[in-house]
């Protein structure tokens, strides 16, 4: 069975990582409220704060969240990649469609 690029991004989503925060001062909460077109929620993470975007369905459109979240400031930031809601990696996507 081979898989098209249509079936790829119905699999996987993209978000962007802005980071993973202990504590949430006045200036991450500001540069976040500047990316509020971006959907940004926060989840526990090992009783630290993980910040993502909203999922995108294709690697152009992450890669642009990405840019807009460094330019504000969040230089740590990366794209990160859910299959089935349980996140991955680029190098494990690749593998599968060879």
């Amino acid at each position: 069975m081979s898989s098209s690029r249509d079936d790829f991004s119905f699999n996987y989503e993209y978000k962007v990582e802005l980071g993973i925060f202990e504590d949430l001062t006045e200036e991450i909460k500001e540069k976040i409220d500047k990316l509020k077109n971006l959907e940004i929620n926060a989840f526990n993470k090992n009783g630290n704060q993980v910040f993502y975007t909203k999922s995108r369905d294709d690697k152009e459109s992450v890669t642009s969240d990405l840019n807009l979240c460094k330019t504000q400031g969040f230089n740590e930031a990366k794209i990160t990649v859910f299959k089935d809601g349980v996140e991955t990696t680029l190098k494990q996507i690749q593998k599968s469609f060879k």
